[in-house]
């Protein structure tokens, strides 16, 4: 039986298509006002933990961040590298 992929937590953003850009020599991304004002709507009520000693588990995280804020709520807690945390909470 195959696994069902979990629907995204946010909608989709189209963003504009551009050639590749550089500058200093370097590949460059340039956003309009517009993709990062709809990126910032949707990520509102986020938050990213950064953990100086190496990551806890995923997992971990979520238990006990809910555990400690009495959330009842939608939660997502994704692994951004080996130091940081995305928390995606419900805004209600």
């Amino acid at each position: 039986m195959a696994k069902q992929a979990e629907a995204p937590c946010f909608p989709a953003i189209e963003l504009t298509h551009q050639q590749p850009l550089k500058k200093d020599g370097k590949p460059t991304i340039f956003f309009t006002s517009i993709e990062i004002g709809a990126c910032s709507q949707q990520l509102k009520d986020a938050l990213i933990a950064k953990f100086s000693n190496g990551q806890l588990h995923v997992m971990m995280v979520e238990k006990e961040f809910r555990a400690s804020k009495k959330l009842d709520g939608h939660l997502a807690v994704s692994d951004l590298d080996g130091r940081h945390l995305l928390l995606v909470l419900e805004s209600e």
